[in-house]
């Protein structure tokens, strides 16, 4: 846990000559104490006082953006904050049914006394979130709304050790030859989560994708103007802003109609205000022709699954196909690049007979759709 709720045994923090280097890592939490008197915004102004002093002092270790720095945070909002308004709504839909159940008794000839009414509300209310809240998903509607906010406040625990780590894998896989190609794939929520990733290993290596196999990024259902559209979130769009002029890292995001809980037929760098990079390269799949007619009428009307069908397999040969595009012989570049076509480079019996692949480029244009 972020408080050390799992460790057996403590031991003094000390740091290697590679760590105390690495002025870009964000691994630590600090718990502490303010000293009396001192609020949380005074312990902050102190805090960005020092990380001027800290870019002034090692320019060329830190952005100039604010993007680096320290945040005070008081224990009770870390730890509880993000479920506030969840349960807000909770509490609100327990008033309503309070209020209704006695209503709609009255109504039907049935007056009972307040307290009854309260406990059937409650019951009733129980009952909503097992079914039809199983069905709607309501607990996972609820965790991802306190994730997203967590992360949009990057208070998330124990998140940007995890992130950190991801990055420092993503800079040695970059410069490993032996690969033909590093495919980077963020769904739904993990569409905003790697560009902090990337962002994090383009600062590791500001040539990522350079010197070792083809980078892609691949989005697919992806949140990311979910959180990057919220005021507080001016993190993520600069992280954005900067994997996008990277110029040796693709990206391609893929977008379906039928995917209400993605943003179609968006381009998420211009929506956020950022100038048009011609990247990502958007282009909209058909869910319908990556399955049997009776699976699609099946999963119809069913938003979480064909949202996740985007990192499920195929029964039908399409562009899109989430483990080809892991484990199969066509590169991601081709995929983009010929779209549709790329079905005729496999035989009947599934064999690969393409043509030669695109060559290597560093940049990969055009939007598609």
């Amino acid at each position: 846990g972020q408080f050390g709720g799992r460790a057996e045994i403590w031991k003094p923090l000390a740091f290697t000559d590679d760590q105390m280097k690495a002025r870009f890592s964000r691994s630590f939490w600090i718990v502490g104490r303010l000293a009396p008197g001192t609020s949380a915004a005074q312990a902050q102004a102190e805090i960005e006082t020092i990380n001027a002093q800290m870019r002034r002092e090692h320019s060329d270790n830190y952005a100039q953006d604010n993007s680096f720095g320290g945040d005070v945070l008081l224990l009770q909002d870390l730890t509880v904050a993000g479920m506030r308004p969840a349960l807000l709504i909770l509490l609100a839909g327990l008033i309503a049914l309070a209020a209704a159940i006695p209503y709609l008794l009255i109504r039907f000839g049935l007056p009972i006394p307040a307290p009854l009414a309260a406990i059937i509300a409650v019951a009733a209310f129980a009952g909503s979130l097992y079914w039809p809240g199983r069905f709607f998903l309501f607990h996972y509607l609820l965790d991802d709304w306190i994730f997203a906010g967590e992360l949009v406040h990057k208070s998330r625990a124990g998140l940007d050790p995890r992130i950190d780590r991801f990055a420092r894998e993503l800079v040695e896989r970059a410069r490993d030859r032996s690969y033909d190609e590093v495919v980077v794939s963020g769904h739904s929520l993990g569409g905003a989560l790697m560009m902090e990733i990337v962002d994090r290993a383009l600062k590791l290596d500001p040539t990522l994708g350079k010197n070792g196999p083809v980078l892609w990024l691949m989005s697919t259902g992806s949140s990311l103007l979910k959180i990057a559209l919220h005021p507080k979130a001016e993190w993520i769009r600069l992280a954005t802003g900067r994997v996008a002029d990277a110029p040796y890292v693709n990206w391609v995001e893929y977008q379906a109609i039928v995917d209400v809980i993605s943003f179609y037929k968006t381009d998420p760098v211009v929506e956020m205000g950022l100038p048009d990079r011609e990247r990502p390269i958007v282009q909209q799949v058909k869910i319908r022709r990556m399955l049997e007619p009776a699976t699609y009428k099946r999963f119809w009307g069913n938003f979480f699954r064909l949202h996740r069908q985007f990192g499920m397999g195929n029964e039908l040969r399409y562009f899109y196909d989430y483990f080809q595009i892991c484990c199969g012989p066509a590169p991601l570049a081709r995929r983009v690049e010929q779209r549709d076509r790329l079905c005729e480079a496999f035989a009947e019996d599934g064999s690969y007979r393409g043509a030669e692949a695109p060559a290597k480029t560093a940049r990969a244009a055009g939007k598609g759709n």
